[in-house]
Parts: C-alpha cells; sequence; structure tokens
C-alpha cells in the first residue's frame, strides 16, 4: 500500500497495486459494472459563476507554492480536469510565498459552419 498527497483538495489517500504485468497464458477476470455517476468536480464548481460574468477575472484557487499555482494553471490550460463547456482563460501570479490562479470566461465555444 502507498500513500499520496492531492495538491489540488489537499488531502492523503492511499492506493493498492496488486499486480503490475500479466504473463503469457495467464487468465485475466473481468468484472463487468457501470461506471458510478459522478457530480460536477472541483473545478466546474469553481467555474461556474464566471459564466454569470464574462470577461472579468476571479480568483479560483489559493496556494502556498508558487510553483503550485503555475502547475495547475497549466493543467487547466491543458485540459486535464473537468472543466465546464466554453473558452477560458487562466493565469497564475505569484503573491509573497505563494500563488493565485486567476480564470475568467470569454464566452461559448464556436460551431463550425459549412462541414
Amino acid at each position: 500500500m502507498a500513500k499520496a498527497v492531492c495538491p489540488l483538495l489537499g488531502y492523503f489517500f492511499t492506493y493498492t497495486v496488486t499486480k503490475l504485468f500479466i504473463k503469457r497464458g495467464e487468465s485475466v477476470t473481468v468484472k463487468w459494472e457501470e461506471p458510478p455517476i459522478v457530480g460536477p468536480g472541483v473545478w466546474e464548481s469553481r467555474l461556474l459563476p464566471l459564466i454569470d460574468r464574462p470577461g472579468e477575472w476571479a480568483v479560483v484557487y489559493e496556494t502556498d507554492k508558487t510553483a503550485t499555482a503555475h502547475t495547475i494553471r497549466n493543467q487547466l490550460l491543458a485540459g486535464r480536469y473537468g472543466l465546464p463547456s466554453g473558452r477560458w482563460e487562466f493565469k497564475a501570479r505569484k503573491t509573497g510565498a505563494g500563488g493565485k490562479i486567476y480564470a475568467r470566461y470569454l464566452e461559448p465555444k464556436r460551431k463550425c459552419h459549412g462541414a
């Protein structure tokens, strides 16, 4: 069993690795089931209020490390978190020893015409 810390939520979680590799000829058990329904994610909840005020900047996250703010900003830009639909802009700024992430909602995603 191993432990890790989630930088976004700030708490420890544990996980167990049962088997890394399967040898040729070894049987594999498959369990069929539907995935659970998941509610809005942390970032979706933080960003939804910004849709009502397009074009305005808001602080959506504060951290005690500047590097963490820049890392999270890059992950938001790369689409690694479940974001509400639309076009978004994100910036990270140093604040003393820590950092803040700013976000603003620009507009709904444009649909392609003609095809």
